[in-house]
């Protein structure tokens, strides 16, 4: 018995001490583990440099904002998309396309374009003469601005009153109820029309009584505002526009002016893609405008002025005009297939700086017109974005380098003259700006009110 019993009992006294090692290295090894977790004074320490950086944090963001937000509230308005340049090649997606990739995810952010010819430009413009210059880099014609004048507010209200016995018109004509894919006759746009009447205000009209307001003497200029501007601010800006122009005694003519109220209010959060979704739109506004200039009697003098993404739909309207299609778009019925030659100017303009050469998006623009103004500014602040629009290497905006490449216009180089904005507006692109400086509004005026080409 004392054989059977021995067996077990050396296996359970030998297990005794395996298992003292065993509890005693776990004993040993737990403190050692748990040990180096100090969760409270990590805690402190991450608070407090959380506490340090939030008030540099703060200092950066107001001081930021300071510096950017009245013209980054303007960036959906004038940053736009781009056709490909003649030193980097990035194509403007369809009309579909585009609409896909305003509902994609953010595009990749690039560097600015080169701003070299937006240099050449500059120093162009400082050394010409009072009259129009060339012999810049580029062949172009830089004219500097000149001194403006201002009109006093008590005078305003008095010429607003002797406008309609003068002749004097102002109307609206809004795009904002039609569809954003319009493409046919003429048949198809039926925009909505409204006139200002001297102590009533905005009433209701139709196209056909705007039409039979038709006659040679009587200029018609029309304006076509940028992006981020709902209906009752372009209206309130064709009111201040017309109260410059019946005040300042510079048309000897009646004039009749348009505002050309387009669809271009803040529908999304993100600047780029709501830029995105705008630039589509000009591609279909230039084609309405094509259709309204259409409309009119051949013996009406037409000038047209367009502002930051408004410049791309005067330009796209000429190149219909002139016969050439727009993203599918052309106008096949035409009423008055010729006419005179109008007068324009671009203010700011978003939009490719070579579009306007042969072979590119708006080549046959200036088929349309006798003389094209172009007031450009190399140092605007939203402007600088516009190459980033679509991705890597977009060209630059023509409203903040000029024209570039005009040797290949050829004749048609004689048509453009160019004026630089930077001086009287420095960093700044918001219309407030614009019409707030003197010697820019005073061009603006000279343009949109100048005689005809037989005139001259």
């Amino acid at each position: 018995m004392v054989g059977c019993c021995s067996a077990p009992t050396a296996t359970i006294v030998s297990a005794v001490p395996c298992a003292q090692r065993t509890l005693g290295l776990a004993v040993v090894h737990l403190p050692r583990i748990r040990a180096p977790v100090p969760r409270p004074f990590l805690f402190c320490r991450c608070r407090f440099a959380l506490l340090c950086l939030l008030p540099c944090a703060l200092v950066v963001f107001a001081v930021t904002t300071a510096r950017a937000s009245d013209e980054l509230r303007w960036l959906a308005d004038d940053v736009q998309c781009d056709s490909a340049s003649s030193t980097a090649t990035v194509d403007e997606p369809s009309a579909d396309q585009e609409l896909v990739t305003v509902a994609a995810a953010s595009l990749i952010s690039a560097a600015a374009g080169d701003l070299r010819s937006c240099a050449q430009l500059t120093a162009a413009s400082l050394d010409a003469p009072d009259e129009i210059a060339g012999g810049s880099p580029d062949d172009t014609f830089v004219e500097p601005l000149g001194p403006g004048s201002s009109t006093p507010p008590e005078a305003m209200s008095t010429a607003m009153a002797a406008a309609d016995e003068a002749g004097d018109e102002l109307w609206s004509v809004s795009t904002r109820g039609l569809p954003g894919a319009g493409c046919g006759c003429v048949a198809d746009f039926q925009p909505s029309v409204e006139r200002f009447v001297c102590g009533r205000g905005w009433q209701s009209s139709s196209m056909e009584e705007f039409l039979a307001t038709d006659d040679h003497i009587r200029t018609t200029a029309i304006f076509v505002h940028g992006n981020d501007t709902d209906a009752q601010e372009a209206e309130a800006r064709g009111r201040e526009l017309f109260q410059e122009f019946v005040t300042c005694g510079q048309h000897a003519a009646p004039v009749r002016l348009v505002v050309w109220s387009w669809p271009s209010d803040k529908v999304l959060c993100r600047y780029r893609k709501d830029a995105q979704l705008k630039a589509c739109r000009t591609n279909v506004e230039g084609y309405y405008l094509a259709c309204f200039i259409d409309q009119l009697d051949l013996s009406t003098h037409v000038t047209l002025g367009g502002y930051s993404y408004g410049a791309r739909v005067v330009t796209g309207s000429l190149h219909l005009l002139g016969g050439g299609q727009l993203e599918g778009r052309q106008l096949t019925e035409r009423m008055h297939p010729e006419r005179q030659p109008a007068s324009a100017v671009l203010i700011g303009a978003a939009m490719a700086n070579n579009w306007l050469l042969p072979g590119m998006r708006h080549e046959r623009a200036l088929s349309q017109v006798h003389r094209l103004t172009i007031l450009f500014n190399p140092q605007d602040f939203v402007l600088h974005f516009y190459p980033r629009l679509w991705g890597r290497g977009g060209p630059d905006a023509l409203g903040a380098t000029g024209l570039v490449g005009a040797r290949r216009l050829g004749a048609d180089l004689a048509k453009v003259r160019q004026i630089n904005m930077q001086p009287q507006l420095h960093r700044h692109h918001g219309w407030d700006y614009i019409s707030e400086s003197g010697p820019v509004m005073t061009v603006v005026r000279r343009e949109l009110l100048a005689p005809s080409h037989a005139a001259e």
